[in-house]
């Protein structure tokens, strides 16, 4: 109706970058990359001055881990242990969730240019992959998590 049409213009006004986010929210289990360690990571979602940021909770080996993707395509400088000019860009295309990550490992001044994409899946799971390289060496993984009720 009327209503359902006002609500989808409005949302498109606030933010056309917003409205192709997917929608990430859940709890998941995810299998890491390297260890086959079992990962469990849960995603909120909200929209901040036009911009919907992405929380995500990573529990794995007792450890927990917060962290946070704005997708307003703006490149945030991180800190790192390991790497220098560390950078993130995150952004929203398609309905996927992008981050494009870059710096310097301090160990080998080899460079990281990678990008990250997470979207939902045909069943439902979030599904990421990153790919890149650093230094000479290519960087290609992917992974899916299955959504928890």
């Amino acid at each position: 109706g009327i209503m359902k049409n006002m609500i989808i213009a409005f949302a498109t006004l606030i933010s056309i970058n917003a409205f192709a986010c997917p929608n990430l929210t859940g709890h998941f289990i995810c299998k890491d990359f390297d260890s086959g360690a079992e990962q469990d990571v849960t995603m909120s979602q909200s929209i901040v001055n036009g911009a919907t940021v992405f929380k995500l909770v990573i529990v794995a080996g007792g450890e927990t881990d917060a962290r946070e993707y704005i997708a307003d395509g703006v490149v945030r400088t991180m800190e790192s242990p390991e790497y220098l000019n560390r950078t993130e860009k995150a952004f929203c295309e398609g309905n996927n969730l992008k981050v494009e990550v870059g710096g310097t490992l301090k160990k080998t001044n080899e460079v990281l240019t990678a990008v990250m994409t997470v979207n939902i899946n045909a069943d439902n799971n979030m599904y990421d992959n990153y790919i890149g390289s650093l230094g000479a060496n290519a960087i290609n993984f992917e992974e899916v998590c299955q959504r928890m009720p």
